[in-house]
């Protein structure tokens, strides 16, 4: 399987596509363990849980490398990237490899299969316009705005040194750049969003800074999730199994 992490170059599982499949693999034989009858590790045998679940990475990995993603060709039509095309290829085949263990195994008329997403990746095709890592920070230090913590990628969190800048800060990053800036969350829109009330609350962010598509705060990648747009909140939802039409009969 080799190894996750390569330390000698710094690698991850999340930036290298092959690595991030050698993790869905080494989860995938533990999923395929409790179908069988078996713990995760399979030393010994267990009883078959009721719910299985696990997630793939791999294609995200892949969808934000800088080799990787969907691009358009010179007539407009989506090229699928070889290095995406692969980690497709291995998401399908570990699917049915799961889908034929439950059948397998004699599960496959009272389990319903589920396949979807958590996220999309903004943008789906082509590449986002990468932004300076100091691209909010900056014009907020310019303006007596210390900013204690940000997690950005295509949108951002901000949490303020003294929240009694909020208003003066979501109306410096409201000013950066409207063709980028897609609005600024605070007070009782933060609230109304779900994000929790930052006064009682560390861990609510201050602010919550939404871009316009194909916009992130750069590290090289494509395209990135966390945003607001279609392209992160549009997912597939596929419902489907054996046992369905007698399960919706019941």
């Amino acid at each position: 399987m080799g190894a996750l992490v390569d330390s000698s170059k710094g690698e991850r599982i999340t930036k290298q596509t092959s690595l991030s499949q050698a993790y869905d693999d080494m989860r995938l034989f533990g999923l395929v363990n409790q179908i069988s009858g078996y713990d995760t590790r399979r030393v010994g045998q267990a009883p078959t849980p009721a719910i299985y679940g696990m997630n793939f990475i791999a294609l995200n990995t892949a969808e934000k490398d800088s080799s990787g993603g969907i691009s358009r060709d010179a007539s407009g039509n989506e090229v699928v990237s070889p290095l995406m095309a692969g980690a497709l290829a291995h998401v399908d085949e570990s699917f049915r490899q799961i889908l034929g263990d439950v059948r397998g195994f004699g599960q496959g008329n009272k389990t319903l299969v589920i396949l979807t997403s958590h996220n999309g990746n903004n943008p789906r095709v082509g590449a986002a316009t990468q932004l300076p890592s100091d691209f909010l920070t900056t014009p907020l230090a310019q303006d007596g705005i210390g900013v204690k913590q940000i997690t950005a990628d295509d949108s951002a969190l901000v949490w303020l040194n003294d929240q009694s800048q909020t208003a003066k800060a979501a109306a410096d990053i409201a000013a950066i750049d409207p063709d980028i800036i897609d609005g600024v969350l605070s007070g009782d829109a933060l609230l109304a969003a779900g994000f929790g009330d930052p006064a009682s609350d560390s861990r609510a962010p201050d602010l919550v800074v939404k871009f316009k598509a194909g916009n992130l705060i750069g590290n090289g990648k494509l395209s990135e999730h966390g945003g607001f747009g279609e392209d992160d909140t549009h997912i597939a939802l596929l419902v489907g199994g054996d046992g369905l039409g007698r399960i919706c009969r019941d």
